[in-house]
């Protein structure tokens, strides 16, 4: 389910968390807003208790649990659930387009970090058939779903835990569509960086929380991007 930058902007400002699963809506909401609001913590799995004026949320969820959810629909501007939470699909027609603002050339290195099935991989070699493409992915089953799709440069691991100098490689472009959760994009991104050569491009689907978030990490991070 798709929310609108409005309802996030709430999600981020106008909830409280509360022991032991409790959400509380702190600010005077319109009603159309509260409806916003609403639909999400629902599809959370949150029911309105008129007594506690909150949402209860049941099972075995703590207050962190439902902190990461909520932030996860800010970040993602979804609300997903199911074995699959926390990874998404990139759409082929979005890959390519996506792919389009590399500026290929023949033999040109790319890297895919966290590549789930190849999407975007595959949209670059769309473009350049003759280009390397590396791929490093952390589930294993992606990550063999990504070798019987052709793509031979294939690291099953954590991104975050490949070094640039233990890899020992540098690329001419990175290409990603990194998880979002708890600002993991943030992360992604500058460790990404870290493997490009002077003059590449890197290429990034990111949380649109990253144009409005106050905090200190999201400052950083646009910071740090203002300067280069």
């Amino acid at each position: 389910m798709k929310i609108t930058q409005e309802t996030r902007a709430v999600l981020s400002s106008a909830i409280e968390f509360l022991a032991p699963s409790n959400v509380v809506i702190r600010e005077s909401l319109s009603r159309a807003a509260y409806k916003d609001v609403n639909l999400v913590l629902e599809a959370l799995g949150g029911k309105w208790d008129r007594k506690s004026k909150s949402h209860v949320f049941g099972g075995d969820r703590s207050v962190e649990s439902l902190r990461e959810d909520v932030d996860r629909v800010i970040e993602t501007g979804r609300v997903e659930t199911g074995p699959e939470l926390g990874w998404f699909a990139t759409p082929a027609a979005l890959a390519d387009k996506i792919a389009s603002y590399l500026p290929l050339v023949p033999a040109d290195t790319v890297l895919e970090p966290s590549a789930g099935e190849g999407a975007l991989a595959l949209a670059v070699l769309r473009r350049e058939p003759m280009a390397k493409v590396l791929c490093v992915e952390l589930h294993e089953a992606r990550a063999k779903q990504l070798r019987a799709a052709g793509l031979t440069a294939v690291t099953h691991g954590d991104f975050l835990e490949i070094s640039r100098a233990a890899a020992d490689v540098v690329v001419d472009h990175v290409i990603m569509n990194p998880p979002f959760a708890k600002r993991a994009d943030l992360e992604h991104v500058e460790h990404a960086l870290a493997f490009l050569r002077p003059g590449g491009t890197l290429v990034a689907v990111m949380a649109g929380g990253i144009l409005f978030r106050r905090d200190r990490k999201s400052e950083q991070f646009r910071a740090m991007i203002s300067a280069m």
